[in-house]
């Protein structure tokens, strides 16, 4: 994993805890848990210390995708209807991202990771992507 791919809030794991990113630096990466007692710890790692979190069909429904059972299988939605400008869905299906923006369509054909979802999410609409993890 790049430092680079990375911005503060988005959610990796780090030595098997899903983990919340408050500041990048050029090879460290400091972030938050919550640790088995309820408490907020904050501390660094190596960046190669951090691994993607899967996009998973439970992960859709925790960021706000909808579900319905489509042709192919189980399918994912969210959208964003902001302006006539500004209208975006993503489709989850097979592990493959579909994404549409306005008239233009983005696949993202290998598996995606939460982070990825969180920046495009945020690039496209400048808004946080919420993740409800309890």
């Amino acid at each position: 994993m790049n430092a680079n791919d990375l911005r503060i809030g988005n959610w990796l794991t780090c030595y098997g805890e899903n983990v919340k990113v408050t500041q990048i630096r050029k090879d460290t990466v400091h972030y938050e848990y919550l640790s088995k007692m309820g408490n907020i710890i904050s501390t660094g790692e190596d960046v190669e210390n951090f691994t993607p979190i899967l996009l998973t069909d439970e992960l859709s429904l925790r960021c706000g995708f909808s579900n319905k059972s489509g042709w192919k299988g189980m399918e994912f939605t969210k959208t964003f209807l902001g302006d006539e400008d500004s209208r975006y869905a993503f489709q989850l299906m097979d592990d493959e991202l579909t994404i549409f923006v306005n008239d233009v369509i983005i696949h993202i054909n290998e598996k995606p990771t939460v982070h990825e979802l969180q920046n495009i999410w945020k690039e496209l609409n400048g808004q946080e992507l919420e993740i409800k993890w309890t």
